[in-house]
Protein backbone atom coordinates (compact mmCIF):
# COMPACT_ATOMS: atom_id res chain seq x y z
CA UNK A 1 0.00 0.00 0.00
CA UNK A 2 1.21 3.15 -0.93
CA UNK A 3 1.03 6.22 1.71
CA UNK A 4 -0.45 9.59 0.29
CA UNK A 5 -0.92 12.98 2.07
CA UNK A 6 -4.39 14.03 2.53
CA UNK A 7 -5.37 16.31 0.07
CA UNK A 8 -7.33 19.88 0.53
CA UNK A 9 -11.03 20.12 -1.57
CA UNK A 10 -9.23 22.53 -4.15
CA UNK A 11 -7.08 19.55 -4.76
CA UNK A 12 -9.35 17.38 -5.46
CA UNK A 13 -11.54 20.21 -7.84
CA UNK A 14 -7.83 20.46 -9.53
CA UNK A 15 -7.91 16.49 -9.71
CA UNK A 16 -11.92 16.16 -10.98
CA UNK A 17 -10.40 19.12 -14.21
CA UNK A 18 -7.57 17.42 -14.73
CA UNK A 19 -8.56 13.82 -15.01
CA UNK A 20 -5.45 12.92 -12.64
CA UNK A 21 -3.01 15.00 -14.47
CA UNK A 22 0.52 14.69 -12.77
CA UNK A 23 0.68 18.26 -12.02
CA UNK A 24 -2.23 19.58 -10.25
CA UNK A 25 -2.84 18.24 -7.10
CA UNK A 26 -1.85 20.62 -4.89
CA UNK A 27 -0.50 20.70 -1.09
CA UNK A 28 -2.09 21.36 1.87
CA UNK A 29 -4.10 24.49 3.47
CA UNK A 30 -2.00 25.40 6.58
CA UNK A 31 -2.65 28.73 6.16
CA UNK A 32 -1.62 31.21 3.38
CA UNK A 33 0.91 34.66 3.19
CA UNK A 34 -0.28 37.70 2.35
CA UNK A 35 0.84 39.44 -1.18
CA UNK A 36 3.83 41.62 -0.38
CA UNK A 37 2.77 44.79 1.21
CA UNK A 38 3.04 47.97 -0.41
CA UNK A 39 6.15 49.31 1.26
CA UNK A 40 8.04 46.70 0.68
CA UNK A 41 8.05 47.12 -3.30
CA UNK A 42 10.75 49.02 -4.95
CA UNK A 43 9.75 52.25 -5.97
CA UNK A 44 8.91 53.26 -9.35
CA UNK A 45 11.90 55.29 -11.48
CA UNK A 46 12.56 56.46 -14.69
CA UNK A 47 10.15 58.11 -17.48
CA UNK A 48 8.70 56.76 -20.95
CA UNK A 49 5.43 54.74 -22.06
CA UNK A 50 4.24 51.27 -21.03
CA UNK A 51 4.05 48.65 -23.88
CA UNK A 52 0.61 48.88 -24.32
CA UNK A 53 0.41 52.88 -24.33
CA UNK A 54 3.16 52.68 -26.59
CA UNK A 55 1.04 50.23 -29.27
CA UNK A 56 -2.13 51.93 -28.76
CA UNK A 57 -0.80 54.90 -30.37
CA UNK A 58 0.97 52.89 -32.89
CA UNK A 59 4.32 53.23 -31.84
CA UNK A 60 6.23 49.83 -32.38
CA UNK A 61 9.89 51.05 -32.14
CA UNK A 62 10.25 50.35 -28.17
CA UNK A 63 13.62 51.23 -27.63
CA UNK A 64 15.35 50.74 -24.62
CA UNK A 65 14.15 50.38 -21.14
CA UNK A 66 13.89 53.19 -19.70
CA UNK A 67 12.20 52.64 -16.51
CA UNK A 68 9.24 50.22 -14.67
CA UNK A 69 5.68 51.39 -13.26
CA UNK A 70 3.76 50.02 -10.78
CA UNK A 71 0.51 49.04 -12.41
CA UNK A 72 -1.48 47.22 -9.95
CA UNK A 73 -0.73 44.17 -10.46
CA UNK A 74 3.04 44.01 -11.78
CA UNK A 75 5.68 46.28 -12.58
CA UNK A 76 5.13 46.88 -16.36
CA UNK A 77 8.74 48.05 -18.22
CA UNK A 78 8.61 52.04 -19.33
CA UNK A 79 10.31 52.59 -23.14
CA UNK A 80 10.79 55.80 -24.80
CA UNK A 81 8.63 54.51 -27.61
CA UNK A 82 8.60 55.93 -31.22
CA UNK A 83 6.94 55.81 -34.40
CA UNK A 84 8.80 52.94 -37.27
CA UNK A 85 11.62 54.65 -38.82
CA UNK A 86 10.82 52.47 -41.89
CA UNK A 87 7.43 51.42 -43.36
CA UNK A 88 8.95 47.74 -43.84
CA UNK A 89 9.52 47.23 -39.95
CA UNK A 90 8.98 43.67 -39.00
CA UNK A 91 7.55 44.64 -35.48
CA UNK A 92 4.81 42.27 -34.64
CA UNK A 93 1.33 43.69 -34.08
CA UNK A 94 0.70 43.42 -29.79
CA UNK A 95 -1.06 41.11 -28.24
CA UNK A 96 -3.13 41.98 -25.07
CA UNK A 97 -0.45 42.06 -22.09
CA UNK A 98 -0.77 41.12 -18.77
CA UNK A 99 -1.17 44.61 -17.69
CA UNK A 100 -5.21 44.36 -19.08
CA UNK A 101 -5.66 40.76 -17.87
CA UNK A 102 -7.46 40.35 -14.94
CA UNK A 103 -7.33 36.51 -15.03
CA UNK A 104 -4.31 36.70 -12.75
CA UNK A 105 -2.68 39.01 -10.47
CA UNK A 106 1.50 38.51 -11.48
CA UNK A 107 4.37 39.98 -9.54
CA UNK A 108 7.32 40.37 -11.09
CA UNK A 109 10.31 39.81 -8.51
CA UNK A 110 12.81 41.98 -8.03
CA UNK A 111 15.02 40.85 -5.89
CA UNK A 112 18.73 40.06 -7.02
CA UNK A 113 19.02 37.20 -8.86
CA UNK A 114 22.15 35.56 -9.95
CA UNK A 115 24.54 36.81 -13.02
CA UNK A 116 22.75 35.34 -16.26
CA UNK A 117 23.73 36.17 -19.59
CA UNK A 118 21.87 38.99 -20.59
CA UNK A 119 18.64 38.73 -22.30
CA UNK A 120 19.38 39.83 -26.38
CA UNK A 121 17.19 42.13 -27.67
CA UNK A 122 13.79 40.94 -29.66
CA UNK A 123 15.44 41.06 -33.65
CA UNK A 124 13.68 42.21 -35.84
CA UNK A 125 11.79 40.17 -38.07
CA UNK A 126 14.13 38.83 -41.42
CA UNK A 127 10.59 37.24 -43.17
CA UNK A 128 9.15 38.17 -46.43
CA UNK A 129 5.52 37.60 -45.68
CA UNK A 130 4.77 40.70 -43.75
CA UNK A 131 4.82 41.18 -40.00
CA UNK A 132 3.89 39.23 -37.01
CA UNK A 133 -0.06 39.72 -36.31
CA UNK A 134 -0.65 37.31 -33.75
CA UNK A 135 -0.61 33.57 -33.38
CA UNK A 136 -2.78 30.97 -33.73
CA UNK A 137 -3.04 27.01 -32.44
CA UNK A 138 -3.26 24.29 -35.49
CA UNK A 139 -4.66 21.12 -34.65
CA UNK A 140 -1.98 18.41 -34.74
CA UNK A 141 -4.09 15.78 -33.11
CA UNK A 142 -7.47 15.76 -31.57
CA UNK A 143 -9.46 13.61 -28.93
CA UNK A 144 -6.04 11.36 -28.39
CA UNK A 145 -7.86 9.85 -25.52
CA UNK A 146 -10.37 8.56 -27.60
CA UNK A 147 -8.54 7.45 -30.55
CA UNK A 148 -6.33 5.37 -27.53
CA UNK A 149 -9.19 4.22 -26.01
CA UNK A 150 -7.82 4.60 -22.56
CA UNK A 151 -8.73 7.14 -20.19
CA UNK A 152 -4.75 8.06 -19.16
CA UNK A 153 -3.49 8.48 -22.52
CA UNK A 154 -2.95 12.02 -22.62
CA UNK A 155 -0.08 13.92 -24.43
CA UNK A 156 2.90 15.43 -22.64
CA UNK A 157 5.75 15.58 -24.57
CA UNK A 158 6.48 16.84 -28.40
CA UNK A 159 10.53 16.44 -28.49
CA UNK A 160 12.35 16.60 -31.16
CA UNK A 161 16.55 16.72 -31.69
CA UNK A 162 17.19 20.09 -33.92
CA UNK A 163 17.41 18.87 -37.78
CA UNK A 164 16.48 15.09 -36.53
CA UNK A 165 15.10 13.06 -38.74
CA UNK A 166 11.45 12.23 -36.66
CA UNK A 167 9.32 14.13 -34.09
CA UNK A 168 8.42 11.96 -30.46
CA UNK A 169 5.66 12.08 -28.49
CA UNK A 170 4.60 10.37 -25.32
CA UNK A 171 1.41 9.95 -23.70
CA UNK A 172 0.73 9.56 -20.01
CA UNK A 173 -0.13 5.17 -20.20
CA UNK A 174 3.32 5.03 -21.35
CA UNK A 175 3.90 4.92 -24.70
CA UNK A 176 5.73 6.39 -26.93
CA UNK A 177 4.90 7.59 -30.45
CA UNK A 178 6.47 9.26 -33.56
CA UNK A 179 4.43 12.33 -34.67
CA UNK A 180 3.18 12.12 -38.41
CA UNK A 181 -0.30 11.95 -39.93
CA UNK A 182 -0.84 8.25 -38.93
CA UNK A 183 0.63 8.17 -35.73
CA UNK A 184 -2.33 6.06 -34.57
CA UNK A 185 -2.37 3.45 -36.78
CA UNK A 186 1.28 2.88 -36.60
CA UNK A 187 2.27 0.58 -33.89
CA UNK A 188 4.27 3.04 -30.87
CA UNK A 189 8.06 3.05 -30.58
CA UNK A 190 8.08 1.67 -27.47
CA UNK A 191 4.73 0.14 -25.09
CA UNK A 192 5.60 0.60 -21.29
CA UNK A 193 2.11 0.30 -19.95
CA UNK A 194 2.83 -2.68 -18.11
CA UNK A 195 5.65 -0.93 -16.23
CA UNK A 196 4.19 2.14 -15.66
CA UNK A 197 1.91 3.08 -12.30
CA UNK A 198 -1.03 5.70 -12.96
CA UNK A 199 -2.23 7.70 -10.01
CA UNK A 200 -2.79 11.01 -8.97
CA UNK A 201 0.21 12.75 -10.53
CA UNK A 202 2.21 9.50 -12.33
CA UNK A 203 2.76 8.04 -15.30
CA UNK A 204 5.10 8.27 -18.45
CA UNK A 205 6.23 11.72 -17.42
CA UNK A 206 9.22 13.14 -19.92
CA UNK A 207 11.41 12.10 -22.53
CA UNK A 208 14.88 13.37 -23.90
CA UNK A 209 16.69 12.37 -27.18
CA UNK A 210 20.66 12.18 -26.98
CA UNK A 211 21.84 15.00 -28.47
CA UNK A 212 24.48 13.61 -30.57
CA UNK A 213 23.17 10.35 -30.89
CA UNK A 214 19.82 9.56 -32.81
CA UNK A 215 19.41 5.98 -32.06
CA UNK A 216 19.69 7.21 -27.97
CA UNK A 217 16.35 7.80 -26.19
CA UNK A 218 15.59 8.68 -22.35
CA UNK A 219 12.08 8.15 -20.64
CA UNK A 220 11.30 9.41 -16.96
CA UNK A 221 8.16 7.41 -15.64
CA UNK A 222 7.06 6.07 -12.50
CA UNK A 223 6.61 1.99 -11.74
CA UNK A 224 4.04 0.36 -10.07
CA UNK A 225 5.54 1.16 -6.60
CA UNK A 226 5.47 5.14 -7.90
CA UNK A 227 9.47 5.05 -7.39
CA UNK A 228 11.09 7.10 -10.38
CA UNK A 229 12.42 5.29 -12.97
CA UNK A 230 15.37 6.96 -15.86
CA UNK A 231 15.68 4.56 -18.32
CA UNK A 232 17.75 4.65 -21.65
CA UNK A 233 16.22 2.61 -24.55
CA UNK A 234 18.34 2.04 -27.96
CA UNK A 235 16.17 2.79 -31.60
CA UNK A 236 17.15 0.52 -34.49
CA UNK A 237 18.21 1.60 -37.59
CA UNK A 238 14.88 3.00 -38.66
CA UNK A 239 14.70 5.03 -35.26
CA UNK A 240 10.84 4.30 -35.31
CA UNK A 241 11.06 1.28 -32.86
CA UNK A 242 12.82 1.07 -29.32
CA UNK A 243 14.68 -2.36 -28.52
CA UNK A 244 13.26 -3.84 -25.55
CA UNK A 245 16.41 -5.71 -24.54
CA UNK A 246 18.47 -2.29 -24.56
CA UNK A 247 16.62 -1.03 -21.67
CA UNK A 248 19.45 0.32 -19.50
CA UNK A 249 17.49 1.40 -15.46
CA UNK A 250 20.09 4.91 -14.94
CA UNK A 251 18.75 6.37 -11.46
CA UNK A 252 15.77 4.97 -9.47
CA UNK A 253 14.44 8.20 -7.24
CA UNK A 254 12.23 6.14 -4.09
CA UNK A 255 9.51 7.79 -2.95
CA UNK A 256 6.61 7.45 -0.66
CA UNK A 257 4.04 8.90 -2.18
CA UNK A 258 2.03 9.47 -5.56
CA UNK A 259 2.31 13.13 -5.54
CA UNK A 260 4.93 16.16 -6.49
CA UNK A 261 7.17 13.77 -9.21
CA UNK A 262 8.38 16.25 -11.54
CA UNK A 263 9.31 14.70 -14.25
CA UNK A 264 10.77 17.03 -16.91
CA UNK A 265 14.07 15.43 -19.24
CA UNK A 266 16.60 17.77 -21.31
CA UNK A 267 20.21 17.82 -22.19
CA UNK A 268 21.35 20.98 -21.43
CA UNK A 269 24.08 22.80 -23.99
CA UNK A 270 26.98 21.06 -21.92
CA UNK A 271 25.77 17.71 -23.33
CA UNK A 272 24.92 16.43 -19.70
CA UNK A 273 21.43 15.50 -18.91
CA UNK A 274 18.90 17.29 -16.41
CA UNK A 275 15.93 15.76 -14.07
CA UNK A 276 13.27 17.56 -12.62
CA UNK A 277 12.03 15.89 -9.23
CA UNK A 278 9.68 16.88 -7.09
CA UNK A 279 9.33 16.94 -3.58
CA UNK A 280 7.15 14.22 -3.19
CA UNK A 281 4.07 15.85 -1.63
CA UNK A 282 6.73 16.54 1.61
CA UNK A 283 7.71 19.86 1.86
CA UNK A 284 10.58 19.10 3.62
CA UNK A 285 12.18 17.67 1.38
CA UNK A 286 12.93 21.34 -0.40
CA UNK A 287 15.45 22.58 1.68
CA UNK A 288 17.37 18.81 2.13
CA UNK A 289 19.78 18.88 -0.43
CA UNK A 290 21.02 14.74 0.88
CA UNK A 291 18.10 14.07 -0.63
CA UNK A 292 16.78 13.69 -4.68
CA UNK A 293 13.46 15.04 -4.03
CA UNK A 294 12.61 18.86 -4.44
CA UNK A 295 15.40 18.98 -6.95
CA UNK A 296 16.87 19.19 -10.32
CA UNK A 297 19.33 16.92 -10.91
CA UNK A 298 22.77 16.65 -13.26
CA UNK A 299 23.55 13.44 -14.70
CA UNK A 300 26.45 12.83 -16.79
CA UNK A 301 25.15 9.79 -19.09
CA UNK A 302 28.14 9.05 -20.55
CA UNK A 303 30.72 9.44 -17.76
CA UNK A 304 30.15 6.31 -16.00
CA UNK A 305 27.74 3.37 -15.61
CA UNK A 306 25.33 3.96 -15.13
CA UNK A 307 26.19 7.60 -15.08
CA UNK A 308 29.14 9.69 -13.70
CA UNK A 309 28.78 12.77 -12.10
CA UNK A 310 30.14 16.24 -14.28
CA UNK A 311 33.81 17.08 -13.19
CA UNK A 312 32.68 20.66 -12.77
CA UNK A 313 29.78 20.04 -10.36
CA UNK A 314 30.63 21.09 -7.33
CA UNK A 315 29.14 18.45 -4.50
CA UNK A 316 26.19 20.18 -2.44
CA UNK A 317 26.54 16.70 -0.06
CA UNK A 318 28.32 13.61 -0.48
CA UNK A 319 24.91 11.59 -0.43
CA UNK A 320 23.49 13.08 -3.21
CA UNK A 321 26.18 14.65 -5.73
CA UNK A 322 23.64 14.98 -8.53
CA UNK A 323 21.63 17.38 -7.25
CA UNK A 324 22.50 20.76 -8.79
CA UNK A 325 19.61 23.19 -8.26
CA UNK A 326 17.40 23.02 -4.98
CA UNK A 327 14.42 24.06 -2.91
CA UNK A 328 11.51 23.33 -5.32
CA UNK A 329 8.25 21.84 -4.84
CA UNK A 330 6.90 20.56 -8.12
CA UNK A 331 8.81 21.78 -11.26
CA UNK A 332 7.08 19.44 -13.79
CA UNK A 333 8.52 21.47 -16.85
CA UNK A 334 11.46 23.44 -16.98
CA UNK A 335 13.18 24.72 -20.22
CA UNK A 336 16.85 25.26 -20.80
CA UNK A 337 18.08 27.78 -23.26
CA UNK A 338 20.93 26.50 -25.52
CA UNK A 339 21.84 30.18 -26.47
CA UNK A 340 21.50 31.85 -22.85
CA UNK A 341 22.79 29.01 -21.40
CA UNK A 342 20.00 30.22 -18.34
CA UNK A 343 17.54 27.44 -17.02
CA UNK A 344 13.41 28.79 -16.27
CA UNK A 345 11.57 26.34 -13.94
CA UNK A 346 7.48 26.21 -14.16
CA UNK A 347 7.43 25.28 -10.02
CA UNK A 348 3.83 24.11 -8.91
CA UNK A 349 2.46 26.10 -5.95
CA UNK A 350 0.78 25.41 -3.10
CA UNK A 351 -1.62 27.68 -1.23
CA UNK A 352 -0.39 31.07 -2.83
CA UNK A 353 1.63 31.53 -5.53
CA UNK A 354 2.68 29.31 -8.38
CA UNK A 355 6.39 30.09 -9.54
CA UNK A 356 8.62 30.57 -12.65
CA UNK A 357 12.31 30.65 -11.24
CA UNK A 358 15.14 31.13 -13.51
CA UNK A 359 19.08 31.26 -13.14
CA UNK A 360 21.68 30.39 -15.19
CA UNK A 361 23.49 27.24 -15.21
CA UNK A 362 27.06 28.49 -14.46
CA UNK A 363 25.41 28.65 -10.79
CA UNK A 364 25.45 25.19 -8.89
CA UNK A 365 23.48 24.80 -5.70
CA UNK A 366 20.74 27.69 -6.35
CA UNK A 367 18.47 27.03 -3.75
CA UNK A 368 14.84 28.94 -4.65
CA UNK A 369 13.71 28.69 -1.12
CA UNK A 370 10.48 26.30 -1.37
CA UNK A 371 9.58 25.65 1.54
CA UNK A 372 10.20 28.12 3.78
CA UNK A 373 8.92 30.48 0.62
CA UNK A 374 5.86 30.38 -1.61
CA UNK A 375 6.47 32.79 -3.84
CA UNK A 376 6.95 36.28 -2.11
CA UNK A 377 5.14 35.07 0.74
CA UNK A 378 6.47 32.16 3.64
CA UNK A 379 5.30 28.99 3.52
CA UNK A 380 2.15 27.04 4.44
CA UNK A 381 3.87 24.43 6.09
CA UNK A 382 5.89 23.88 8.99
CA UNK A 383 9.27 25.52 7.99
CA UNK A 384 7.29 28.56 6.42
CA UNK A 385 5.26 28.74 9.50
CA UNK A 386 8.30 28.71 11.93
CA UNK A 387 9.56 31.38 10.11
CA UNK A 388 6.09 33.54 10.19
CA UNK A 389 6.16 33.39 13.83
CA UNK A 390 9.84 34.19 14.36
CA UNK A 391 11.07 36.26 11.30
CA UNK A 392 13.85 37.31 13.16
CA UNK A 393 15.41 33.61 12.99
CA UNK A 394 15.28 33.07 9.52
CA UNK A 395 17.88 33.65 6.86
CA UNK A 396 16.28 33.44 3.36
CA UNK A 397 19.62 35.81 2.10
CA UNK A 398 20.59 32.30 0.45
CA UNK A 399 17.22 31.71 -1.99
CA UNK A 400 16.56 33.04 -5.35
CA UNK A 401 13.60 35.00 -5.79
CA UNK A 402 10.87 33.32 -8.20
CA UNK A 403 11.35 35.46 -11.43
CA UNK A 404 7.18 35.18 -11.90
CA UNK A 405 5.34 34.57 -8.82
CA UNK A 406 1.65 33.88 -10.21
CA UNK A 407 -1.07 34.70 -6.97
CA UNK A 408 -3.81 31.90 -7.39
CA UNK A 409 -6.99 32.80 -8.50
CA UNK A 410 -9.61 30.74 -10.64
CA UNK A 411 -7.69 31.02 -13.51
CA UNK A 412 -4.22 30.09 -11.38
CA UNK A 413 -3.68 26.49 -9.46
CA UNK A 414 -0.69 25.09 -11.36
CA UNK A 415 1.59 26.53 -13.27
CA UNK A 416 2.60 24.73 -17.12
CA UNK A 417 6.24 25.96 -17.34
CA UNK A 418 7.09 26.33 -21.17
CA UNK A 419 9.85 26.95 -23.77
CA UNK A 420 11.74 29.88 -24.69
CA UNK A 421 11.22 30.09 -28.40
CA UNK A 422 13.93 29.55 -30.77
CA UNK A 423 12.34 28.23 -33.88
CA UNK A 424 12.47 29.90 -37.52
CA UNK A 425 8.74 30.80 -38.16
CA UNK A 426 8.51 33.77 -35.91
CA UNK A 427 11.85 35.44 -35.67
CA UNK A 428 10.36 38.31 -33.85
CA UNK A 429 10.15 36.03 -30.89
CA UNK A 430 13.60 34.47 -30.33
CA UNK A 431 14.62 34.67 -26.76
CA UNK A 432 10.62 34.69 -25.82
CA UNK A 433 9.67 32.32 -22.93
CA UNK A 434 5.71 31.15 -22.92
CA UNK A 435 4.27 29.34 -19.90
CA UNK A 436 0.54 29.10 -19.07
CA UNK A 437 -1.36 27.27 -16.54
CA UNK A 438 -3.38 24.31 -15.82
CA UNK A 439 -6.47 25.70 -14.51
CA UNK A 440 -6.52 29.22 -17.20
CA UNK A 441 -4.80 27.34 -19.98
CA UNK A 442 -3.76 30.40 -21.34
CA UNK A 443 -0.82 31.41 -23.33
CA UNK A 444 1.55 33.99 -21.97
CA UNK A 445 5.22 35.06 -22.57
CA UNK A 446 8.11 37.81 -21.42
CA UNK A 447 11.46 38.17 -21.95
CA UNK A 448 14.45 37.72 -19.26
CA UNK A 449 16.39 40.55 -19.07
CA UNK A 450 19.22 38.82 -17.01
CA UNK A 451 17.30 40.57 -14.00
CA UNK A 452 13.84 41.10 -14.42
CA UNK A 453 10.67 39.45 -16.61
CA UNK A 454 9.71 42.10 -19.17
CA UNK A 455 7.67 42.52 -22.38
CA UNK A 456 5.08 40.40 -20.71
CA UNK A 457 2.41 39.10 -23.40
CA UNK A 458 -1.19 37.97 -23.02
CA UNK A 459 -1.77 35.55 -26.43
CA UNK A 460 -4.62 33.98 -24.67
CA UNK A 461 -7.38 35.98 -27.01
CA UNK A 462 -5.61 34.93 -30.03
CA UNK A 463 -5.36 31.32 -29.76
CA UNK A 464 -8.29 30.52 -27.56
CA UNK A 465 -8.40 29.48 -24.27
CA UNK A 466 -7.70 25.66 -23.99
CA UNK A 467 -8.22 24.34 -20.57
CA UNK A 468 -6.98 22.06 -19.07
CA UNK A 469 -3.59 22.95 -20.59
CA UNK A 470 -0.87 20.25 -19.44
CA UNK A 471 2.19 20.57 -21.56
CA UNK A 472 4.66 22.53 -23.85
CA UNK A 473 6.96 20.70 -26.49
CA UNK A 474 9.74 21.35 -29.48
CA UNK A 475 10.44 19.84 -32.90
CA UNK A 476 13.25 19.09 -34.68
CA UNK A 477 12.55 23.31 -36.67
CA UNK A 478 12.67 24.30 -33.06
CA UNK A 479 8.83 25.05 -33.41
CA UNK A 480 6.20 24.96 -30.44
CA UNK A 481 3.62 23.14 -29.29
CA UNK A 482 1.26 22.84 -26.76
CA UNK A 483 -0.73 19.94 -24.97
CA UNK A 484 -4.16 19.23 -23.75
CA UNK A 485 -5.94 16.25 -22.23
CA UNK A 486 -6.92 15.40 -25.16
CA UNK A 487 -5.27 17.79 -27.87
CA UNK A 488 -1.71 18.55 -29.79
CA UNK A 489 -1.43 21.76 -31.21
CA UNK A 490 1.36 23.63 -32.86
CA UNK A 491 1.80 27.33 -32.51
CA UNK A 492 1.86 29.24 -35.62
CA UNK A 493 2.85 32.75 -36.63
CA UNK A 494 -0.69 34.73 -37.88
CA UNK A 495 0.75 37.19 -40.54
Amino acid sequence: MVRVKSMTGRTWMILGIALLLPVAACGGAEGAGSPTPTSERPADWGEGMTYDDCTEQGLTDYGVRTGQRWIGDFYADLYPCAAPTTSTSGAASPPTTDSTSASATETVSTSTQPTTTAAQPAPTSTTTSGPLRGLRYQPVFTDVRTILDHEFAMPLQVVGRPGGQYNYMITREGRVWIVEEDTFSRSPVLDLRDSVGIGSESGLLGLALHPDDPKRLFLNYTDLEFDLILVEYQLDDSLRTAIPSTARVILKVPTRSDFHKGGMLQFGPDGYLYMGVGDDGYSFNGQDPTTHLGAILRLDIDGGEPYGIPTDQPPLTEETPEVYLYGLRNPWRFWIDPVTNIIYIGDVGSDSYEEIDITSLDAPGTNFGWSVLEGPVWGPFNEGVACSENPDTCDTSGFTAAALALQHSPEVCAVIGGVVYRGAAMPELAGTYFYSDACGGFLRSFRWNGTLAVDLRDWTDQVEQQRPLYSFGVDTEGEMYVMTADHVFRVEPVR
